[in-house]
């Protein structure tokens, strides 16, 4: 699952989007939303 910031709404908004193609993509105020998770690994190049 991805969480993006969409820009230009007042109040701000964000889409939460799954890597399962079996399940639709969705936006909320970002008021509504409560990120419960830590990441576990992050790989990105030197």
């Amino acid at each position: 699952m991805r969480i993006e910031h969409v820009p230009h709404y007042d109040p701000p908004k964000v889409a939460i989007k799954s890597r399962n193609p079996e399940y639709a993509s969705f936006e909320r105020i970002s008021e509504e939303i409560r990120v419960v998770g830590y990441t576990l690994w992050v790989a990105r190049p030197l």
